[in-house]
């Protein structure tokens, strides 16, 4: 059996694809939820797996509005608490962090710690890409991003 997540590797997304579809013979990960969506429309997959609730940003719109326009149905739900960690380039300091990347769940979890510390913050499309971004850019203290544990050590330093 084929299933699709919202990728790249390390996002909550693949962890509850793992922890679900225990017997999954691959995993594929998708740029966005509507491309997950859209890969079981098509056939190209043949289950797949979205967030559809936050317990603090409320429900994912993506997921819900793609359930209806490609007419597909929720089999199941797994609930699993969500721990999110602040990370930077090697060299940054957490003193140096000015801007922050997150997918918009993450940053509502934590608005009040971004407030708290005067943090920029920017949106992108996973936490797992929002760790790959930071790590790309190698500029001590030019950003920090709130990513899942499961995905710290992917875009460890020397990966």
């Amino acid at each position: 059996m084929k299933i699709a997540y919202l990728g790249p590797r390390g996002t909550f997304s693949e962890e509850a694809a793992t922890r679900y579809f225990k017997d999954a013979d691959e995993l594929l990960p998708k740029d966005s939820i509507p491309d997950v969506l859209e890969s079981v429309h098509s056939g190209e997959v043949d289950k797949c797996i979205v967030p559809i609730e936050n317990s603090i940003a409320g429900t994912i719109n993506l997921s819900v509005d793609g359930l209806l326009v490609y007419r597909l149905f929720i089999e199941a739900d797994i609930i699993f608490p969500v721990s999110l960690n602040l990370i930077g380039t090697k060299d940054s300091r957490a003193a140096d962090i000015k801007n922050v990347l997150s997918i918009p769940p993450a940053l509502d979890q934590c608005r009040d710690y971004i407030r708290k510390k005067g943090f920029a913050y920017d949106r992108v499309d996973s936490t797992a890409t929002a760790a790959q971004v930071v790590k790309e850019k190698k500029q001590a203290g030019f950003s920090g991003n709130l990513i899942g544990v499961g995905c710290r050590h992917l875009w460890a330093e020397g990966d």
